[in-house]
C-alpha cells in the first residue's frame, strides 16, 4: 500500500486535486482510498437515527450496512493515527490518499499551495515531498501545476509505501 498525505491551508485545493487524482489512479487500474481528516467533530448519522442512537448508549462503534456501501462509525482518540487506520481499514488498497495531517510524519506527503497562501507554507521542505502550486515556488522539490495530474500520478507511483 502506498500512503500519501496532501497538506495545506484550507482552500487550497486539495479537495479538488485529490478528486482528479483518484480518477487518474483508477484509470491506471488502481485501488484508492481517501481518509479525510478533521479537526472538527462530525456525525455522518442524523441525530436521532439508530446509529446515533447507538453510540448516544455508549457503544464504542456501528456500522451501517446499505445494498451498496458500508459506513464506520467508531469513537477515537483525538491523536488517531491515519496509518494504522489506512492499515486497519484498507489494507491491499493500492493507494491511501489523506487530506491533512499537516503536524504529522508521512511516508510521501505533499503540500498544496493555492494563489492567496504561496508565500505561506505549513511545511518545512525537509518534511515534504513536493509541491503543488499554480504560480513558480523557489525549492529544490518538485513542484506540481495542480493540472498535472498524470505527472503527479507517475511521481507517487514510484514513491514509497508503508
Amino acid at each position: 500500500m502506498k500512503l500519501a498525505a496532501f497538506v495545506g491551508f484550507s482552500g487550497s485545493g486539495k479537495t479538488t486535486l485529490l478528486e482528479k487524482l483518484v480518477k487518474e489512479l483508477k484509470r491506471r487500474g488502481r485501488t484508492v482510498a481517501v481518509i479525510k481528516r478533521s479537526s472538527h467533530h462530525f456525525d455522518l448519522s442524523p441525530e436521532g437515527k439508530d446509529a446515533q442512537r447507538y453510540l448516544a448508549a455508549g457503544a464504542d462503534g456501528t456500522v451501517v450496512l446499505g445494498p451498496d456501501r458500508l459506513a464506520l462509525l467508531r469513537r477515537v482518540d483525538a491523536g488517531s493515527d491515519p496509518e494504522a487506520e489506512a492499515e486497519t481499514y484498507f489494507r491491499g488498497m493500492d493507494y491511501v490518499l489523506i487530506e491533512g495531517g499537516k503536524g504529522r510524519p508521512f511516508p510521501i506527503k505533499i503540500e498544496v499551495l493555492d494563489r492567496s497562501s504561496s508565500r505561506r507554507r505549513v511545511c518545512r521542505d525537509d518534511e515534504i515531498a513536493a509541491l503543488i502550486s499554480q504560480d513558480p515556488v523557489e525549492t529544490g522539490l518538485p513542484v506540481f501545476h495542480p493540472d498535472q495530474i498524470r505527472d503527479l500520478a507517475d511521481f507517487l507511483e514510484k514513491g514509497d509505501e508503508i
